[in-house]
């Protein structure tokens, strides 16, 4: 972990505090953002179409593609954030190893700084050794990251019941809920979001129904509609849809990609959903993640969460493939470090795919993943492709 401070600013205890911490500090020259080491004229922010930061996103497609944010937007983007999260000079993030190109990275550092507060990276092998300490406020974390700091020994994390944990880039299972609550916090909210129209729903996870059923954010619309965007009422699962964040259009260098997701003003993450009457919104899956059940085209998202509980692992995927002669097989991917007992996959299968004949199970210490922990279908379909009908 790194500390810095302008040398002029230093606290007289700060130089004590890290050297007895194993932190390394940083004293940083006056003037040194002010001007650049040759003395020149002092650095302005690029701002509009001309320049910015660029983020990363792979959400829609898998493939990664660029989205600019330019000064006005970031300025707009923290505000929010600040807003959202109540954040005050006494708040510690903590973004763990989010890389300054991904939304958590870059987007939400920034909405504490601004407050006064303290922003924690910990780049290192051991994410578990971030939370080791007491005092943070906010944690955000993936699934796959959350997975791997629950992994660590008891001890090797603190409990703290005022920190509040976020789960980003994928839903969070009821079994990593249920040890993240007995090992880190009971404040565990998940988000539903994207980098390319920022947060649109927030939910503390208070029973397992909170898994499933977000709470979309009153500030952000959100809808779900059909193929022609003709809002559906509850009940009815379609594609999901929301205002994209103010000032974006579309991905930076990719006109097919913009044409494809950013549609009537609207950003298309190519999730599908389904409105409670409530209000509350629930995923149903990517639209690519939809499987063929005798003809009857399903979400795989809901099954796959059923058979998360019921097996008691950290993931399961289940994709339709084609075999030899063209028929649809599915396919259940269990990821999981231990053996489980073949008859008790095939009952949990049963129960969740009832009447759907043979189901191929396979199981997985690892799922192949892409930088943010989500699972990569389009890599494990081509691994069972050669499967297929065997």
């Amino acid at each position: 972990m790194v500390v810095t401070t302008l040398a002029d600013e230093a606290e007289p205890e700060l130089g004590r505090i890290c050297a007895a911490s194993g932190w390394r500090l940083l004293s940083v020259p006056p003037g040194f953002y002010a001007t650049n080491p040759l003395g020149a004229a002092e650095l302005s922010p690029v701002s509009g179409p001309g320049g910015g930061h660029i983020l990363l996103t792979s959400g829609t497609t898998g493939i990664t593609k660029k989205i600019l944010v330019d000064s006005a937007q970031q300025d707009a983007r923290s505000a929010f954030l600040h807003d959202l999260w109540g954040v005050t000079d006494q708040s510690v993030l903590n973004v763990l190893n989010f890389g300054g190109w991904t939304a958590v990275g870059y987007n939400y550092s920034p909405s504490v700084w601004e407050a006064g507060g303290t922003v924690v990276i910990y780049e290192t092998r051991n994410l578990h050794e971030a939370l080791g300490r007491q005092g943070t406020t906010h944690t955000y974390t993936t699934p796959q990251m959350l997975t791997e700091i629950l992994s660590a020994q008891n001890g090797a994390v603190r409990y703290d019941e005022k920190m509040s944990l976020f789960i980003v880039a994928g839903p969070l299972s009821q079994r990593l809920w249920e040890q993240a609550k007995q090992r880190l916090t009971p404040l565990i909210y998940t988000h539903y979001g994207s980098t390319e129209a920022s947060n649109l729903a927030m939910t503390l996870i208070e029973t397992p129904e909170d898994l499933r059923w977000h709470r979309v954010i009153p500030v952000r619309q959100v809808q779900v509609v059909d193929e022609q965007g003709r809002m559906l009422p509850a009940g009815q699962v379609g594609l999901v849809r929301s205002l994209p964040f103010p000032g974006l259009a579309g991905y930076l260098g990719d006109r097919k990609a913009s044409e494809a997701f950013f549609r009537d003003g609207y950003f298309y993450p190519g999730d599908l959903g389904v409105f409670r009457s409530d209000g509350r919104l629930a995923i149903q899956g990517r639209v690519t993640d939809v499987i063929n059940v005798l003809g009857d085209k399903r979400p795989a998202t809901p099954i796959e969460a059923a058979l998360e509980a019921e097996l008691e692992v950290s993931a399961v995927c289940i994709l339709s493939v084609q075999n030899a002669t063209a028929e649809e097989e599915l396919h259940v991917v269990i990821e999981s470090p231990q053996t489980i007992d073949p008859a008790r996959v095939s009952a949990a299968i049963v129960r969740a795919l009832p009447n759907v004949g043979a189901v191929h199970a396979h199981i997985r210490e690892a799922m192949p993943r892409n930088d943010m922990g989500k699972i990569r279908r389009d890599v494990l379909r081509k691994q069972m492709a050669p499967t297929a009908g065997k």
